[in-house]
C-alpha cells in the first residue's frame, strides 16, 4: 500500500459497488471522497509499512507473530496509541473483533484439523492432502501444491504453530 495506490483509489472515486470491494473503505456502497480520507490517514499512520500480522516487524508472518497475536491488541483506532496498520486486516481505521479473526486466518498454521491442537492427526491429514494434491496442502498459498509447501508445513508443524 502506498501512494500510487491512492491514485488508484482515487481514479475510482463515485464508482457504485454492489458487493464488498476493498477500495470501499466504509462500506458505504460507493467508493468516494470519504475513502480517500481514510486511505489517506491509513498512509499517514504508517499504512505503506509492514505485512498483515507481522507484530514483530521482521517481514515474515510466522509462529511468533501468531503466539503473540491476542485480542488485547485490538479495539484502537487509528490515531489510538494501541493502533496497529499490520492488524487493521480490513483498513477500517480501527481494529476489532473482525480483524482479529482475518488475522488469526492469515496465518499459516499446522493445525491443519484446526481443533486447536498441533499433533500428529495434522502431520497425517496434510500429508494425505498433499500426496493427492489437495488445494487444502497449498500451505504457503502460491497457488501451487509442490515441495515447497510440504517443507514449510514441516517447519511450522516442528515449531508447534
Amino acid at each position: 500500500m502506498n501512494h500510487l495506490d491512492y491514485d488508484a483509489l482515487q481514479s475510482l472515486v463515485g464508482t457504485t459497488v454492489s458487493e464488498a470491494n476493498p477500495w470501499d473503505l466504509n462500506a458505504d456502497g460507493v467508493i468516494s471522497a470519504a475513502d480517500l480520507v481514510l486511505f489517506a490517514g491509513v498512509l499517514a499512520a504508517g499504512g505503506n509499512q509492514g505485512i498483515l500480522g507481522d507484530l514483530d516487524g521482521d517481514g515474515i508472518v510466522d509462529c511468533s507473530d501468531y503466539d503473540n497475536t491476542v485480542p488485547a491488541l485490538f479495539g484502537f483506532n487509528l490515531g489510538d496509541n494501541g493502533y496497529r496498520f499490520s492488524l487493521d486486516a480490513n483498513l477500517d481505521g480501527k481494529t476489532d473483533l473482525d480483524d482479529y479473526a482475518a488475522v488469526r486466518a492469515a496465518f499459516y498454521t499446522a493445525d491443519f484439523d484446526h481443533d486447536g491442537f498441533v499433533v500428529g492427526d495434522d502431520y497425517d491429514a496434510f500429508s494425505d492432502a498433499f500426496a493427492i494434491g489437495a488445494i487444502s496442502a497449498d500451505f504457503n498459498r502460491d497457488g501451487f501444491v509442490n515441495g515447497e509447501d510440504f517443507d514449510a508445513y514441516i517447519v511450522a508443524f516442528e515449531n508447534g504453530c
